[in-house]
């Protein structure tokens, strides 16, 4: 059995070609895009700065950051000119309706798991 959550954006009416949209469940957000139909989901965190790449501007299969001008394919996740990437979520149109696949839900850290990552630096 599977944790990943099966999330509904809207309908493709609500998502036409060239949209972009917003879908959270579980601590976890996705960019959803349309490009020319077909539909594909992204980590929606830039990896620069954290801003919420939905509020950015799609130009073709390229989502780009609001704050920074970071340009990510929605295809791949791959940031432009670098060999970073976003992680990729399965989307698809089934009936009319834009379903994304999330990964299981985020586990909260502890104070005292948040004390030990402080520690050595994660965070």
């Amino acid at each position: 059995m599977s944790d990943s959550q099966r999330v509904v954006v809207g309908t493709i009416d609500e998502l036409p070609p060239g949209s972009i949209a917003r879908v959270e469940s579980g601590g976890r957000a996705a960019c959803v895009v349309n490009v020319d139909g077909t539909v594909y989901a992204v980590d929606d965190q830039c990896l620069h700065k954290q801003a919420s790449l939905s509020g950015g501007r799609l130009e073709g299969n390229l989502i780009s950051c609001p704050f920074h001008w970071w340009r990510y394919s929605v295809v791949n996740g791959q940031l432009v000119g670098s060999e970073a990437a976003l992680a990729t979520y399965p989307a698809e149109v089934i009936g009319d309706e834009v379903v994304v696949v999330l990964p299981p839900p985020v586990k909260p850290m502890s104070m005292r798991e948040k004390l030990l990552a402080a520690a050595r630096g994660e965070i």
